[in-house]
């Protein structure tokens, strides 16, 4: 989607003044992948140059000699307290010596090919998923990675809109009644989040869920295995004391496989929104695009919303009801024309 040398120029605008990511640079997943291969413990296949997969993958690295984790002095202090099993999982976490804690943020694009409802004039990308690591120690770093973004898609000239969903865990829902409302969480990317010691024990002890699992091994599948875990481990934000994750496990291991693999979709129709049957007006009313459930979901990530308005993004609904450019679920979406 972007060459080397285009990624590299714009990460040497955006970051220019950014004295505090002295050292950073942002860098195409692949070539990340092929700079750390020495540290990474596993097999890599990868091709020189991806031409089928419809996912960029871009990371803000940090590339400093000097620096060795992204600990806070209250958690180095912890650190030199706690016994062996509590400093090992700690320095996993936060230590280059696991260099995919390297990784401060990512963002991952998809384009938008064969939606046989998007008008003919337009060629769009779509922003799967913006993550600030919850491990890093620097702030801005969404806005860094939506400035990188913008000013990639614009120097491509090719694209002529940026969309995305709004994405949240009431738009969409089947059921009858409204559940007990829950603590809302709005976090913008470049507030920092409190360090905790609890955390989800699937990712503390390394463990894969049963429930989803890559359907084809490849000389690649560690790899795609290990990347995803550390991924979906970045995107962790912490809800009373209890880990969260806002972005399901098979969403993102089915990213990060057809981005190895260079795989593009399976068939030519299988991205392409269902049809669905008529529905009633109530049903619209409570589960349609507008409605209840919409309504809902996006006061619930009222602060993510603002944060793209920010960046100059406005929402426009027939992304969902005319474009068909994602699933039936009426998340609340947004564009940016270029």
């Amino acid at each position: 989607m972007f060459t080397k040398e285009q990624v590299k120029k714009v990460s040497k605008e955006v970051l220019k003044d950014k004295t505090e990511l002295k050292g950073f640079s942002i860098v195409r997943l692949n070539d990340f992948l092929k700079m750390s291969g020495e540290e990474i413990d596993e097999v890599m296949c990868l091709k020189h140059r991806n031409t089928s997969t419809p996912y960029e993958i871009l990371c803000l690295v940090d590339f400093r000699d000097n620096v060795s984790d992204t600990m806070s002095i209250e958690r180095r202090r912890k650190l030199s307290r706690s016994g062996g099993a509590k400093r090992r999982k700690i320095k996993e976490k936060y230590h280059y010596d696991n260099v995919f804690n390297r990784i401060h943020g990512y963002i991952i694009l998809e384009e938008k090919k064969g939606y046989k409802d998007i008008p003919r004039d337009k060629t769009v990308v779509s922003l799967s998923l913006i993550c600030s690591s919850y491990y890093s120690n620097k702030k801005g770093i969404g806005s860094i990675l939506m400035e990188s973004m913008i000013k990639l898609v614009k120097k491509s000239f090719y694209f002529t809109d940026i969309i995305l969903e709004v994405a949240n865990e009431y738009a969409g829902t089947e059921e009858d009644e409204e559940s007990e409302d829950e603590e809302e969480y709005e976090e913008e990317y470049e507030e920092s989040v409190e360090s905790v010691e609890s955390e989800d024990e699937e990712y503390d002890s390394g463990e894969e869920s049963d429930e989803v699992s890559i359907q084809i091994e490849t000389v690649n599948t560690g790899l795609i295995q290990k990347i995803s875990k550390e991924f979906i481990r970045k995107i962790m934000r912490m809800i009373a004391g209890n880990a969260y994750y806002n972005i399901g496990d098979d969403y993102i291991r089915d990213i990060i496989y057809s981005y190895i693999e260079d795989e593009g979709y399976d068939d030519e129709e299988s991205h392409i929104k269902e049809v669905i049957e008529e529905k009633t007006e109530k049903e619209i009313e409570e589960h349609g695009y507008g409605g209840y459930w919409y309504n809902k979901g996006k006061q619930s990530q009222i602060g993510l919303y603002k944060f793209y308005e920010k960046f100059g993004f406005v929402e426009d609904g027939r992304l969902n009801y005319e474009w068909n450019a994602f699933t039936t679920d009426p998340f609340p979406c947004m564009i940016l024309e270029i």
